[in-house]
């Protein structure tokens, strides 16, 4: 998204805004005709144990309605009821449709809706299908904005200057190009305002908890929008919550979780003493096992389990399922994995909080590695950082590559320094990045996020070119490199070895690539402009002299080599494993057996048939 597309993009979304709509539709009656109760309708009611601290005249009701399911319960201020004279489900147990045994101060409650045992149910609209049962406090303060319009103070930074504000519609598009956008005044300036409207629009003296909507279990609900069949069961607290829900969607605070100050959209949960504070949780995202989230945004099919994440931009699919840390990361790309007891938020100088990290799309941090900031590993995506590792304040730039404890002690070189292996991923690791690239697709549930599924494509394609063109200008060859030599390095030294083996790891990915654009076009497949230009260009520089015959016998061949090396992957791990467990491969499915596997040795098969019919 370009930056003048965003305040029209936030316009749309307004005008499209079904949390805006429904919070306009909250102030009006429940129905179109409502009527002050009869006399023998007031008998009836105070011979069920209702009570009014005012006025029966307070209360109005539908047309049809009749008092037969209203019971024990004491009215307060305005209150209109619709009516109520049918059953539906309620955690599996089928619930007469009515009010029992609460106290229901200002409330607009309409047909068929369940409320039973809440202590003060006040200023809500209650939506058709909804149920509201052993609550304590329910209510809205006036002019809530449901946290929309609030500013993330310390996302990117600790101490401020990425700040962002939030809305019930945003995604991690906007964030990120708001949060990058620091010099933009004009922007930012245009942001504010957009965003002010909105919540302008968001403020509501009446909170709305929509159609097949549950809140259940749960001591105190306040200043809570609840969208269609979304869930509040069992939670500590919600507070000051949009909760964006649809059926096919459902959004869940349960089991124990803390919610507060938080956008929490469409298929996202909160579980199991989950803590989410000034958060936005994109589509689809999820907290649970004791993790907690604090001032950051989390992207669609994102996890955080156990660990913490603090003041940062968490892109698609980041796994986070052990006590780890994570603090002021910048990452709209995602797609990447924090292992347990990796610290990656070392911005305490002993000074102030105030360094941040940008890492790569899907970076692995492994075991207990400690990363000390500021770092930008930006260009260097689906890199791994191995176990132990603790990494200065660097910048690093050779994609697929591996960060290790350094081999040697060499001359020169500080202790400190790690060992850099460019392109190790592809050369050792392919099982790495090809099963994320099918994970990625199959597991992806959000339906309103666009995500890049496809690792080998042209902007990080760009970024390898840029490293192998860095590793072949090498003037003198010697030993070892560092960032005095080859830039890039950041606070790592790089072996001759390494260069060469990462050079022609480079060299064969990018030929790799660009045939296999260039088949993509002959089978008809799609393929994104971009892709189709960086693979010409890749292709008149290095098989310029190729013809087309020997391209696609070529192509066979390597895209047969890959499957093999995945394959090999993941037979090392079988053979490991055997040698050191007895029972291993009673335990394990035999890498011939992985579905993933099975499934891209068909696929390799089935381009080189098509390609052998096509152009025998």
């Amino acid at each position: 998204m370009l930056a003048k597309d965003i305040i029209e993009t936030i316009e749309t979304r307004i005008k499209e805004s079904q949390f805006l709509k429904s919070l306009r539709r909250a102030e009006e009656p429940v129905c179109p005709k409502l009527r002050p109760l009869k006399g023998n309708e007031i008998e009836r009611l105070l011979q069920q144990g209702n009570h009014t601290t005012g006025e029966w005249s307070n209360i109005l009701v539908s047309e049809n309605f009749t008092p037969r399911r209203i019971w024990q319960n004491t009215f307060f201020g305005h209150v209109e009821i619709g009516v109520q004279d049918t059953e539906f489900e309620v955690n599996g147990i089928r619930r007469k449709a009515g009010i029992y045994g609460s106290a229901i101060y200002d409330a607009k409650i309409e047909d068929n809706v369940f409320i039973k045992s809440v202590d003060g149910l006040n200023r809500y609209r209650i939506c058709t299908g909804a149920a509201v049962v052993d609550c304590g406090s329910v209510q809205v303060n006036p002019s809530c904005t449901f946290f929309n319009g609030s500013m993330l103070d310390e996302i990117g930074v600790e101490t401020g200057g990425r700040n962002v504000a939030v809305f019930a519609e945003m995604d991690l598009e906007i964030a990120a190009l708001i949060m990058k956008s620091r010099s933009d005044k004009s922007l930012l300036a245009d942001y504010d305002k957009i965003i002010q409207k909105y919540a302008s629009l968001a403020s509501s003296d009446w909170g709305v908890i929509e159609k097949g909507a549950r809140v259940i279990n749960t001591n105190k609900v306040v200043n809570v929008y609840v969208g269609e069949y979304g869930v509040i069961d069992n939670a500590v607290l919600v507070e000051n919550v949009t909760l964006l829900s649809s059926k096919e969607d459902s959004a869940k605070v349960i089991d124990g979780a803390y919610v507060k100050d938080a956008i929490v959209q469409w298929g996202a949960s909160v579980e199991s003493m989950g803590v989410v504070t000034n958060s936005v949780l994109i589509e689809h995202s999820h907290v649970q096992t004791h993790g907690k989230v604090h001032q950051s945004i989390v992207g669609a099919n994102s996890g955080v389990a156990k660990g913490e994440v603090t003041a940062s931009l968490l892109g698609p699919f980041v796994g986070f399922h052990h006590q780890s840390l994570l603090i002021s990361a910048f990452w709209p790309e995602g797609k990447g994995n924090i292992a347990y007891g990796a610290n990656v938020g070392s911005n305490h100088t002993s000074r102030a909080p105030d360094q941040e990290i940008i890492p790569g799309e899907g970076m692995f941090f492994g075991l207990g590695a400690s990363i000390k900031f500021p770092a930008n590993y930006s260009r260097a995506p689906y890199s791994i950082i191995a176990t132990n590792v603790i990494t200065l304040p660097q910048r690093v730039e050779y994609p697929f590559s591996l960060i290790n404890l350094p081999s040697a002690n060499l001359p020169g070189v500080s202790p400190a320094f790690n060992e850099l292996f460019p392109g190790w991923v592809l050369s050792d690791n392919v099982f790495f990045v090809m099963r994320n690239a099918s994970k990625y697709r199959k597991r992806n549930k959000a339906k309103r996020v666009a995500i890049k599924y496809d690792i080998f494509r042209s902007e990080i394609i760009e970024i390898m070119i840029e490293a192998r063109n860095r590793l072949c200008e090498v003037s003198e060859s010697k030993e070892y490199y560092t960032e005095k030599d080859i830039s890039g390095t950041g606070k790592n030294y790089m072996t001759e070895t390494s260069r060469k083996k990462g050079l022609d790891t480079y060299t064969w990915f990018l030929k790799y690539y660009a045939l296999s654009v260039y088949i993509s076009k002959l089978l008809g497949d799609s393929r994104d402009e971009s892709d189709i230009k960086t693979a010409d260009k890749i292709l008149s520089l290095e098989l310029n002299s190729v013809s087309d015959k020997e391209k696609i016998e070529m192509f066979i061949n390597m895209d047969k080599s890959v499957a093999d090396s995945v394959l090999k992957c993941k037979q090392k791990d079988d053979r490991r494993g055997s040698r050191i467990i007895d029972d291993y491969s009673e335990a394990h499915g035999a890498a011939e057996k992985d579905s993933f596997i099975m499934d891209l040795f068909s696929a390799v098969d089935e381009r080189a048939q098509k390609l052998k019919v096509l152009f025998k």
